[in-house]
């Protein structure tokens, strides 16, 4: 079984440097994003997966684009699982539901 686990954003010289050993395993390293003229989340996840660079491909409403599972490297493998990943498996009411939680917690809207 081989498990990849993307963080969005993640600080990849702070893994380094705090030696997060659990996020390095047996290989890590980072995406090169020089490559992309406008290097959004969509974007990134979407060429990761189906390895090549799908800027083009995104609309202007980038949350709504998808690839499918033949065009990624799921393709190879009988079983996979694939949670929460921009551009693929991501539930755009999920986390406008998530953002407004949030929005209300932080002005002190929240009925907890």
């Amino acid at each position: 079984m081989i498990a990849i686990l993307g963080i969005d954003g993640l600080e990849y010289e702070y893994v380094i440097e705090f030696e997060c050993t659990h996020l390095m395993q047996k290989s890590f390293g980072k995406t090169d994003i020089s490559l992309f003229s406008t290097p959004l989340t969509v974007v990134l996840w979407t060429s990761f997966l189906t390895g090549r660079n799908t800027e083009k491909e995104v609309p202007a409403d980038p949350w709504s684009f998808r690839v499918s599972p033949e065009e990624t490297f799921f393709s190879y493998f009988e079983q996979w699982k694939a949670i929460d990943v921009p551009g693929f498996t991501y539930d755009t009411e999920k986390h406008a539901r998530e953002r407004e939680l949030m929005r209300k917690y932080f002005y002190g809207e929240a009925d907890i």
